[in-house]
């Protein structure tokens, strides 16, 4: 399995690194896309779940909404019924970020050859299955 893990970690690396290049082009690091793709609905989420979705510590997490705060692209507001918990979500202008970088990153598919492309798609679908049926076993495992 060890064989498997760093085989899928270095494919990882090799396709963010394009990702990593659009994205910087355009003046956005890895993390702060992800904080923008996750809040892409416009519904808040609070700086917990952030981190948990995006596995940006929460140091981390609280310098990179300051920036985003600073550069208007998240709004964050503590919350009205907890006043412990911080909610952030896209402004207007995080928004339209979040659309000119999706665009970007959807050129980058461009980069690869049909095959490639479809051998991708066919990978994710295998590490899919295998997780959704490893969560299974493992609940049926726990029961």
């Amino acid at each position: 399995m060890s064989r498997a893990a760093f085989a899928l970690s270095a494919a990882e690396n090799v396709l963010l690194e394009r990702v990593r290049e659009v994205l910087s082009a355009e003046g956005c690091s890895l993390d702060e896309w992800r904080i923008l793709d996750l809040l892409r609905d416009g519904q808040p989420r609070v700086m917990s779940s952030i981190s948990d979705a995006t596995s940006i510590l929460p140091p981390a997490l609280t310098k990179m909404v300051d920036r985003m705060v600073a550069n208007n692209l998240v709004y964050r507001r503590i919350d009205t019924v907890d006043r412990r918990r911080i909610n952030v979500r896209l402004t207007p202008r995080g928004t339209s970020s979040h659309r000119m970088l999706a665009e970007a990153l959807d050129r980058c598919d461009t980069l690869y050859g049909v095959s490639q492309l479809q051998r991708l798609a066919e990978l994710c679908e295998l590490v899919a299955e295998l997780f959704d049926g490893s969560a299974a076993v493992a609940t049926d495992a726990s029961v």
